[in-house]
């Protein structure tokens, strides 16, 4: 795998993009630069509450500079207040609270917030707002028990103890190249962030950054499901980043400066249309038509030519496309960045026990992507739902919007 990080025209306009290409160097993943104005997702802020909304435990919450962000919360949710100035339980307008920043706002929707922040290293996660020890599942179980067991045993003195009775230690994948050793430092070191973080907060003023996220491929490279090999970039202040994180990026850091540029060398210009294409023909000659609504996201499926086909052998044969097309379908969900609702309509086919299979086709292929995907159902008349995570606009939105 290779992560290409450059600059060209698209659109007329100037941009930074990255493309997260394959052993084939076919695209898995392309992303383009967002305005957020200022506000980056993953940044951490005191902020002021301005409007409670007690119909769906919500509110809105000024973070500065004219930027509110929508928080949503439960009555219960521990929240960690910069200042509390209402008497009573729970929260209520200006009281200053720190949040991070979920997702980045989409068209005329605020950025979102969690109170639930989180504090990272390069093997593990500190959660506010939950509680417990908890190891990546895909470490094998008697890992993941001597892991959990060796943390909780570690002597602590009471303000870490505190610590940890506040907050969840999510302990991941990659901690199983690490040593118990390097483990009881990065624990310790985020118990003792969580502590500075809390002194910081309560001496704040309103409207505070008090953390700032990396550069989002900072976090994609670091995060990426994928094994990254190489991370190649031709730009000076972008290469310069990702060489102070390279204690935490476990890829080759190139710099390109060759005369031929870098996106030529890879036809990166081409990759970028095809990803913007109505339009996705297979081999089979098959194609698949992606559209996006205000509501949704539609995609169908349609055959190729299929009047040589005998009836006896169409169901078949239409199953094989359909099973073709979902594995196209979920890749190109990821690489376009599609979003919330998304309805699938395959090809009919006889059975209907058939169209279970294509959903369980679905789902081992969502399993790829570093977002959450749910193959909700099929409706009555054999559409597929399928829900994922919002984080980002989709690509077409951040280029065409």
């Amino acid at each position: 795998m290779q992560y290409i990080i450059t600059n060209f025209l698209y659109n007329n306009k100037e941009r930074m993009f990255e493309f997260l290409l394959d052993d084939d160097r076919n695209p898995l993943e392309i992303h383009t630069a967002i305005d957020e104005s200022g506000v980056k997702v993953g940044d951490i802020y005191s902020g002021k509450v301005e409007k409670i909304l007690k119909a769906n435990d919500s509110c809105f919450v000024n973070i500065g500079n004219g930027q509110k962000v929508f928080l949503k919360f439960k009555p219960n949710d521990p929240i960690l207040y910069s200042h509390k100035f209402s008497k009573k339980d729970g929260l209520h307008e200006n009281d200053e609270v720190v949040l991070q920043i979920k997702n980045a706002g989409i068209k005329t929707k605020n950025p979102t917030a969690t109170s639930h922040f989180t504090l990272e290293t390069k093997s593990m996660i500190l959660s506010f707002g939950e509680k417990g020890i908890h190891v990546s599942k895909s470490i094998n179980n008697s890992l993941r028990e001597e892991i959990v067991n060796f943390l909780k045993n570690i002597d602590l003195d009471i303000e870490r103890k505190d610590v940890l009775s506040q907050v969840c230690i999510i302990v991941r994948s990659n901690a199983s190249d690490a040593s118990f050793d390097e483990l009881k430092d990065e624990f310790i070191d985020l118990l003792d962030r969580f502590l500075d973080f809390k002194t910081k907060a309560s001496h704040s003023n309103p409207f505070a950054l008090l953390k700032e996220a990396p550069a989002h491929y900072i976090e994609r490279i670091i995060h990426a499901k994928e094994k990254i090999e190489k991370v190649i970039t031709d730009d000076r202040k972008v290469y310069d980043e990702l060489v102070s994180y390279s204690n935490d990026i476990d890829a080759e850091i190139l710099f390109y400066k060759d005369e031929f540029e870098l996106k030529k060398l890879f036809s990166l210009n081409q990759k970028l249309d095809n990803a913007m294409n109505r339009y996705v023909y297979l081999k089979s000659g098959a194609n698949v038509t992606f559209d996006s609504f205000e509501a949704m996201n539609v995609i169908d499926v349609n055959s190729a030519s299929s009047s040589r086909i005998s009836s006896k052998s169409k169901d078949e044969y239409f199953f094989k496309i359909n099973k073709e097309c979902a594995i196209e379908i979920a890749k190109q969900i990821r690489l376009r960045n599609l979003s919330g609702i998304i309805i699938i309509d395959f090809i009919n086919m006889k059975k209907s026990s058939r169209l279970d299979d294509i959903m369980d086709v679905l789902r081992v292929e969502f399993r790829k992507d570093p977002l959450k995907v749910e193959v909700v159902d099929k409706t009555a008349l054999g559409l597929i739902e399928i829900t994922r995570e919002k984080k980002y606009p989709s690509l077409k939105q951040l280029l065409f919007s």
